[in-house]
């Protein structure tokens, strides 16, 4: 295994592809949207491709402001094939960028430290949880911690190549322009020139900065952006602007706190479990270090308390919005754990005994992944054999790590981690997709609202809109929140539908004389969603006055 970790770099990523093909790959065939934002995105990537909104995006053939453009046209790109944008197609920006990060992270971790140090990296990023959770998900997260990373690293790689300074200097001017339409906007800046600055500072190097090509970089940072904003000035004219502004501003305007700060670094430790557990040993590990052996360290430590500041400064609580955190704590980790390999076993093992572990760890890891998905589930029962199940469970796990810790069989030890971690990534995140397929996805609500309205025939949804209803439905309701509005669409001379709940309909119905008719009683996955109605204001065979 020791020949694995100072292997070469094209082994190194043959391993890391084969890894995700084999964790965050399955995931892809099995997804259904859920919440709010997955169907979305989906929803602005296909009136991106099918519309052509290439730059002044729309939802619902509305103008869309929540987010910048790049995510939508690898959609529509990646659709191509398809002709429409499909829960696949959707997904796999996120997911080939997740693999995208995992690369750069080994690629920079090799820079950084040493080889190992890097391979070490990459793979404790494979089988972080919430990276590998938001990897497998039609969100724009991984990709903005993707492009963030690439930036970074060609940031670094500049700085410490003096042969190709130029090359990789504007390459990471290009990459940070790409991050910011992508998630976050001019909060990318920050993120990424406070490190860089940060790092220069530390390092007494801040001349450097003039080296950075500022303004070539520049002008080819500006050129990246405008290349959406000119376009979509051209089509949307001044009111697109403002509403960006707008959204940002709304964003932005959140007061810095304590609790948004504990949020955010309660999130990066328990998002990278278990392997966050050996943060404080990177703490050790720094002050033992030569001021030169520091370097690397301090990159990646920048990384992190920089952008940890600059989220619980500028941006509101949400834990996925810290993905770009999470390649610097990889990194500072794969620095540790290649210092601890450095020290030789006390006991030398047969070749068996460090398979039995290996065979040991996947064991446990398929064993409490189900466990996990039964309380995700609700439905664990704590009977005699369940419990008798998690004592055995614990009992072979802490006497598998007594027993290598005390071998010091360090690479045993770190191959049996991660074993158990993405052996439990990858069972519990398909049981649990599986089971928000079952349980949140409204996609078998949508369809079979399409089965119930005639092609073309308009149709609006009152006071219980989802993205879902546009995306599931391909199709266009009028989204109504007034009474005024509802009772002017379903009282016109021509045949319309609309989603109500009945709560609602019985309060419409008591303020009004108008005829309705019941479609069809519905019901969607979530308790908000029992008691929904399709009505419309003409009869149809089949329909009857509720």
């Amino acid at each position: 295994m020791k020949d694995v970790f100072q292997g070469s770099g094209r082994t190194a990523v043959l391993i890391l592809v084969a890894l995700w093909l084999v964790i965050y790959f399955p995931n892809l065939w099995v997804r259904e949207f859920t919440g709010t934002d997955e169907p979305q995105y989906a929803q602005i990537g296909r009136e991106v491709l099918l519309d052509g909104h290439w730059f002044a995006l729309r939802l619902n053939d509305n103008p869309y402001y929540g987010e910048a453009p790049l995510y939508f046209w690898l959609e529509a790109v990646l659709s191509l094939p398809y002709g429409d944008v499909t829960e696949f197609s959707a997904t796999m920006p996120s997911m080939l960028m997740a693999l995208g990060t995992i690369l750069l992270v080994y690629f920079l971790g090799r820079r950084l430290f040493n080889r190992r140090a890097g391979l070490l990296a990459a793979l404790i990023m494979v089988s972080m949880p919430q990276f590998h959770k938001y990897g497998c998900m039609a969100r724009l997260d991984v990709p903005s911690a993707f492009l963030v990373t690439a930036s970074l690293t060609a940031f670094y790689f500049g700085y410490t190549e003096p042969n190709y300074r130029r090359r990789y200097l504007l390459m990471a001017w290009i990459l940070t322009g790409l991050a910011a339409i992508t998630s976050k906007g001019p909060v990318t800046f920050l993120m990424v020139g406070g490190t860089v600055t940060a790092f220069l500072w530390r390092r007494n190097d801040l001349k450097f900065l003039r080296d950075t090509q500022p303004i070539g970089g520049g002008i080819l940072l500006a050129a990246v952006i405008l290349v959406w904003l000119i376009p979509a000035y051209l089509s949307d004219g001044r009111g697109y602007f403002e509403g960006l502004l707008g959204q940002f501003t709304h964003h932005a305007k959140t007061p810095l706190g304590v609790d948004k700060f504990s949020f955010y670094f309660s999130n990066i430790f328990s998002g990278t479990l278990p392997w966050s557990l050996a943060l404080p040993g990177v703490v050790y590990l720094y002050l033992k270090k030569t001021v030169e052996g520091r370097k690397g360290i301090e990159f990646a430590g920048l990384w992190l308390l920089v952008m940890l500041l600059i989220f619980s400064i500028a941006l509101q609580k949400f834990s996925r919005y810290i993905l770009p955190v999470y390649p610097a704590v990889a990194l500072l980790l794969g620095s540790f754990w290649d210092e601890l390999m450095e020290k030789p076993p006390l006991r030398e093992w047969s070749k068996n005994r460090p398979l039995l572990a290996y065979g040991l760890a996947v064991l446990l890891g398929l064993t409490v992944a189900h466990i996990f998905s039964k309380f995700h589930a609700h439905q664990f029962e704590p009977s005699p054999l369940m419990i008798a199940v998690i004592t055995v469970a614990f009992v072979c796990l802490a006497g598998t790590l007594r027993y290598v810790i005390r071998a010091r069989q360090l690479t045993v030890l770190f191959i049996f981690i991660f074993l158990l971690t993405s052996t439990f990534e990858a069972a519990y995140g398909r049981a649990q997709f599986l089971w928000d397929n079952k349980t949140r996805s409204e996609k078998t609500l949508c369809l079979k609202i399409s089965s119930l309205i005639e092609p073309g025939t308009p149709w609006a949804v009152y006071n219980t809109f989802r993205p879902a209803h546009i995306y599931y439905t391909k199709s266009h309701p009028k989204i109504i929140f007034s009474q005024d509005e509802l009772v002017s669409f379903m009282g016109g001379k021509e045949m319309v539908y609309c989603l109500i709940h009945e709560e609602d309909y019985e309060e419409l119905t008591s303020k009004t004389n108008m005829s309705l008719y019941l479609v069809k009683r519905l019901h969607g996955p979530k308790k908000s969603m029992k008691d929904l109605m399709l009505i419309t204001n003409k009869p149809k065979e089949g329909s009857t006055s509720p």
